[in-house]
């Protein structure tokens, strides 16, 4: 299997040189289709994802506070119902050099389609930035969230940590349209966003040990960034709930797999909004796709075709697909018996109540035999 021409591949040190040669095709194949055939909820977020992936390869990261904490990490957007828009595989050091600003480059990138089209953006502290969050605004690309202490330009005069009760909050507000606002829930944190209003107040609920929910004060600020926020989790969990978690000693195979989920999930979502009403879930969708791409039934080394694997264990679902393919020949019963033209002889007359209803002649469907099936396979 390739998806590219490995003589072609230019070597190490070539100014052409590209990490991800192998799988370039596809990558640039999808980023595209992914933007030309869905549009995407007004909240969106963008977050790290991970590959997993244990061999040797310098593309390979360690997050320890990730569920998956070795393999490529991919930066994400993805929109409310959990459709990646764009993503972008992490290709490590540049030059031998970590990359200065890589948070923000990476949401820059990420967000050069939102420009001017009133979305909302939703990232983590490590993106954001006071500097990021004036960029943005001056591209009209509404953003939002939280931020590191330790960021350049916040404000310096700020009540500490330990005075704030839970459900407090302060916030301060720039010439140019950026909010900073401190809230204290378990802890405290910092939001930065350039479209809130961050004297806006609501209430969230927070579980008790007893059992109760108490109702604390919170800025809206921080209501919305926990509703959106986990839009690339939704992505991460579709994938993950069938993935192809097929083991390779190749790098790139587990980056071909991984995009493979990713396409398949994408396509659900796509089909879910063109057709709200129907009750089809994701495993049903999946072997649907895969009844049209391998057949309909594949024999095995004894020659015997494979049954179809029911859904559940009560009642068998088929896919629409194989259920309406090649439908014409369709047994009927006659108001009388006439004889079966694949059985019946002048000697041994053999009469039925069922025909075909493209050919339009009788056959035989019995316990002992069927004449149906015989006449209608070479």
């Amino acid at each position: 299997m390739h998806l590219n021409d490995n003589e072609s591949m230019p070597k190490t040190g070539d100014p052409t040189y590209n990490k991800l040669y192998k799988v370039a095709p596809m990558i640039n194949h999808l980023s595209e289709n992914f933007l030309k055939f869905y549009k995407p909820t007004k909240e969106q977020a963008i977050d790290e994802s991970m590959i997993r992936f244990k061999g040797r390869s310098s593309l390979k990261q360690y997050l320890p506070q990730k569920p998956i904490k070795r393999g490529f990490k991919v930066w994400v957007r993805a929109d409310k119902y959990g459709f990646v828009c764009e993503f972008q595989i992490y290709t490590g050091k540049i030059d031998g050099s970590a990359e200065k600003l890589l948070g923000e480059r990476v949401v820059r990138d990420l967000s050069r389609e939102l420009t001017f089209k009133n979305y909302h953006l939703y990232f983590g502290n490590y993106f954001t930035s006071v500097s990021l969050m004036i960029c943005l605004k001056n591209e009209g690309i509404q953003a939002c969230g939280t931020v590191r202490s330790n960021r350049k330009e916040l404000p310096k005069c700020q009540k500490p940590d330990k005075s704030l009760k839970k459900g407090d909050s302060e916030y301060r507000t720039s010439f140019k349209g950026i909010s900073w606002v401190k809230w204290k829930d378990n802890k405290a944190v910092q939001f930065l966003s350039n479209f809130h209003d961050p004297s806006d107040i609501a209430t969230v609920g927070r579980k008790q040990k007893d059992g109760s929910i108490l109702q604390i004060t919170a800025p809206k600020i921080a209501v919305d960034y926990n509703s959106y926020m986990g839009c690339v989790d939704k992505a991460d969990m579709l994938k993950s709930t069938y993935e192809l978690n097929r083991k390779s000693k190749k790098r790139w195979h587990r980056i071909f797999w991984h995009l493979v989920d990713v396409t398949v999930v994408n396509s659900f979502i796509i089909y879910r909004q063109n057709r709200p009403d129907s009750q089809m879930a994701l495993k049903e969708f999946r072997l649907a796709v895969a009844n049209d791409l391998i057949g309909y039934s594949t024999p095995n080394k004894r020659g015997k075709k494979q049954q179809q694997l029911p859904i559940n264990n009560y009642k068998p679902k088929i896919s629409t697909t194989m259920r309406f393919s090649q439908v014409p020949h369709l047994p009927t019963v006659l108001s009388t018996q006439r004889r079966c033209v694949c059985c019946s002889t002048k000697s041994i007359p053999c009469r039925t109540s069922f025909f075909c209803s493209t050919c339009n002649v009788p056959l035989c469907i019995k316990k002992e035999k069927n004449c149906f099936q015989k006449f209608h396979v070479k």
